[in-house]
């Protein structure tokens, strides 16, 4: 029986470790609301919302664009429990989301009226092997990762989701 114990102590404490390292790491010098900047590891470019495509639309799709100071591109991590997050555009007031709530590879990803709904539901996951401070963000309602179509860093290049793998175009930074 004390075996027992030993070995649930120590699943339960591996178990609070990995999620310690679930959180995301953001800036301490966020903007005061809170709001960071999504920065990709392999374009060193920020998530910003399409302005194409109008900023406060629903549907407007996210991009890969050089970071600037932009409130297109700051974003805000809410808490929604079980280590997920609603990720919210500080210029539009409008959730990250999967389009469509589809499971399907290559899906882009968009912004939303926030509502408590799996596909605006993300969490941002470190494992080792990551570099430091670098996150994927996964979809709740897929499993998915957030990722810069093929890694290209130009302006403009979608962000959609896609089968969760080590690669660079999967890794995300919050920063100021």
């Amino acid at each position: 029986m004390n075996k027992r114990r030993r070995l649930f102590s120590l699943v339960m404490l591996l178990a609070t470790s990995v999620s310690l390292v679930a959180l995301p790491a953001t800036s301490a010098n966020a903007d005061s609301a809170g709001f960071v900047q999504i920065v990709n590891q392999a374009a060193r470019s920020c998530i910003d919302v399409r302005t194409e495509d109008g900023i406060h639309n629903n549907g407007a799709r996210t991009q890969n664009y050089h970071c600037t100071d932009s409130a297109t591109m700051r974003w805000r991590l809410d808490a929604v429990g079980d280590g997920f997050y609603r990720i919210v555009n500080k210029a539009s007031g409008k959730c990250m989301d999967v389009a469509g709530a589809l499971t399907e590879r290559g899906i882009l990803i968009q912004q939303w009226d926030c509502v408590p709904v799996p596909q605006q539901q993300f969490q941002a996951l470190w494992q080792p092997g990551y570099p430091l401070g670098y996150y994927q963000l996964v979809a709740r309602h897929s499993g998915l990762c957030v990722e810069l179509s093929n890694g290209n860093g130009n302006d403009h290049t979608p962000i959609y989701q896609n089968t969760c793998t080590l690669w660079y175009a999967q890794l995300w930074q919050f920063r100021d």
